[in-house]
């Protein structure tokens, strides 16, 4: 019920609910609208207050953003320490090589992942002038050299950052020179190690390591055994070596055919091999008495020939010494070396067996015009030649003997002339 001149009591309870929801409504329009004003003034930044009297306040102005605090950018780091100097790879022979075509390598040192590039320059002088931009881009490269002779290289590193490390250095030597033996000599005919030695020489064309084997002949148990080695170390020019029949027990080696094997390694490597393959040893040896008139054939210590024998008469002697079989001939004619007319002039005279033992003519023979050997046979003044005058010079051996003889001796066997 409503009083006059009155509003409506709120505890009028038939007129709670028609009086409260009007006013309900509005109180959320009003919000409402606030929301939505705030809202499109570029977002919310509070709920409007009311007054005590109930009329609207308005928000007070938002003021400017302040902005979220920025980390300051990093500051770019500085770059390492240039690249240290790369390390050379070894190259064979120690740096002595045999051909033009050089490979060189090389290890960076440090981080390995910064390295660009690499510039290297080669060249006669140690201290090359190096490019001023990279010319390999991995640590190796292949030369091509113009000539022989001494060489030199060096290697710098470039890393991202453009900074050039110290160089490295390398040197080596080209020696594309042939090694070969020239003017090789040796002694081919049969050698008595009692007597003689086996003398070798050769000419290098260059300097090298020289190692001589003395070997057994081709196809003899253990051929590729060295009964003797000679090193001779460091050789240029001529060689000489003299082999005295010894292995390397120093024992006399048994009579035989043997090889000897040169070899010399120049300083790059390079190996050069030759073989001297007629060389042979004996024990065999002829002993000729002046005073008794006799020759004995030795085979080591066994006699395998005796016989009487005719030698020099008083003007044309036998000479005394250690000699050796250098030919043998059959037949063989002599020949005066004197005019006609000369005491000692004599005719063309033939022999079956004929065995030159010195210089000058003198041989071992056999002598079919003579009749008389032993003591006395060489004795009497007169023209050589006679039962009783003597020889030329030479050694008169009857015909059975010589024969013998002859089939029995090798060139090289030592002749021994004494009293």
């Amino acid at each position: 019920m409503l009083k006059p001149g009155g509003r409506p009591g709120l505890h009028d309870s038939r007129n709670r609910n028609r009086w409260h929801l009007p006013a309900m409504l509005g109180v959320f329009i009003v919000v409402a609208g606030m929301l939505v004003g705030a809202c499109g003034a570029g977002g919310l930044t509070g709920l409007p207050g009311f007054s005590q009297g109930g009329a609207v306040r308005q928000a007070a102005p938002a003021g400017p953003a302040v902005p979220a605090p920025v980390a300051p950018a990093p500051r770019p780091a500085a770059p390492p320490a240039a690249p240290p100097p790369p390390s050379m790879a070894a190259l064979p022979n120690d740096g002595v090589l045999g051909q033009r075509q050089v490979s060189l390598a090389w290890t960076p040192a440090g981080d390995s992942s910064a390295i660009v590039g690499y510039a290297y320059a080669v060249g006669r002088e140690p201290e090359l002038a190096l490019p001023a931009e990279p010319n390999a881009a991995e640590a190796a490269a292949v030369l091509e050299l113009p000539e022989d002779g001494e060489w030199h290289v060096r290697v710098r590193a470039l890393d991202r950052w453009g900074q050039w490390g110290e160089p490295a250095a390398a040197s080596f030597v080209v020696d594309t020179a042939p090694l070969t033996f020239s003017g090789v000599t040796y002694r081919t005919t049969a050698s008595n190690p009692g007597y003689a030695t086996l003398p070798v020489s050769f000419t290098l064309s260059k300097p090298a390591d020289v190692t001589v084997h003395v070997l057994p002949a081709a196809g003899a148990a253990g051929a590729d055994i060295p009964v003797r080695t000679y090193a001779l170390g460091a050789q240029q020019g001529e060689v000489r070596l003299e082999w005295d029949g010894r292995d390397g027990a120093g024992e006399v080696v048994a009579p035989g055919a043997y090889r000897l094997s040169l070899t010399a390694t120049d300083r790059t490597g390079a190996v050069k091999q030759t073989l001297l393959d007629r060389v042979s040893v004996t024990n065999k040896r002829i002993v000729v008495s002046l005073s008794r008139q006799t020759l004995t054939a030795y085979d080591g210590e066994r006699v395998a020939l005796h016989t009487l024998v005719t030698t020099g008469g008083p003007q044309t002697w036998t000479p005394a010494g250690t000699f050796e079989i250098m030919t043998r001939q059959a037949p063989f004619t002599f020949r005066s070396p004197w005019p006609r007319g000369h005491p000692f002039w004599y005719a063309d005279a033939q022999s079956s067996f004929a065995m030159l033992f010195a210089d000058g003519g003198f041989f071992i023979h056999d002598a079919p015009w003579r009749g008389n050997f032993g003591p006395g046979s060489n004795t009497s003044m007169g023209t050589p030649g006679g039962n009783f005058t003597g020889t030329h010079g030479c050694v008169n051996v009857p015909y059975a003997a010589a024969r013998q003889l002859f089939g029995w001796t090798v060139v090289g066997t030592p002749v021994i002339v004494q009293w």
